[in-house]
């Protein structure tokens, strides 16, 4: 068997990913975005593929650019899910943006990337049954399940948990340096910003179909996500959130919107 090389191998994922409609528009969108994928060899183990966003806040439009690494040990089926994974994130941030996120407060900074975790989880299963030609299509209770299931997984929603409070402690130690930040603890913006998670949460890629979580509305959602998140956790988010508005309070100007 004859070794591919890298640019064929990224090919064969590919392939495998435009099998599906909203495959062929995910990988649309990330060109559109200037988003490349990358095959990496050197990926941390354990780690199958991540979003990367690095924002220039001194630049004129303040755009935020992507990159999508993904491992290239696992067969091709798995990392065209992974692929898929990262690609429904940077669908999530042309509609949400990785801006307003950081508006949010530590603790509900918590429950958005929960949320946005359990999204790509729910697309990532839903995409899985559009290729197996058994499953014409995937029912919405398959994406509850999906989103639901990766809440009570501790092992991997702790990752998630751990990455919400690595972003506060950046928000602290970006306002103790005098930078400026786009967050502080703008608690009169959180759930306005959060609403926005409402345009995410639905099938495939059309944003005015009805979301497929059966929350009345994102406070619903908000507070059913809230009860997976450990008390240890939530009070971390909570101590860092009050040294962020003292922080901010007493250095106004090293933060921005």
């Amino acid at each position: 068997m004859t070794r591919r090389s890298r640019a064929a191998h990224l090919k064969d994922i590919t392939d495998i990913v435009s099998s599906v409609k909203e495959g062929r528009q995910l990988l649309k969108l990330a060109e559109k975005m200037d988003c490349p994928i990358i095959l990496d060899p050197k990926m941390p183990k354990g780690l199958d593929g991540r979003l990367e966003m690095t924002f220039n806040a001194a630049a004129e439009k303040k755009k935020t650019k992507y990159k999508i690494r993904l491992s290239a040990s696992n067969d091709d089926e798995d990392v065209a899910l992974s692929l898929v994974h990262e690609l429904r994130h940077l669908w999530q941030c042309s509609h949400f943006g990785p801006e307003k996120s950081r508006q949010l407060s530590a603790p509900l900074q918590l429950v958005h990337r929960r949320i946005i975790e359990g999204d790509a989880e729910a697309f990532e299963a839903y995409f899985h049954h559009r290729m197996d030609k058994d499953h014409k299509a995937a029912r919405a209770q398959d994406w509850q399940e999906e989103f639901f299931k990766l809440q009570k997984n501790k092992k991997r929603s702790a990752i998630h948990d751990a990455f919400s409070l690595d972003s506060a402690r950046q928000t602290l130690s970006a306002l103790k340096s005098g930078h400026a930040v786009l967050a502080g603890g703008f608690s009169r913006h959180d759930m306005a910003a959060l609403a926005g998670i409402e345009k995410i949460l639905v099938p495939g890629l059309d944003t005015r179909a009805k979301p497929y979580i059966s929350a009345k509305d994102v406070a619903a959602l908000s507070r059913r996500v809230r009860t997976h998140i450990p008390a240890a956790v939530k009070a971390q988010a909570r101590a860092l959130q009050k040294d962020i508005n003292a922080q901010k309070k007493k250095n106004p100007r090293g933060f921005s919107r």
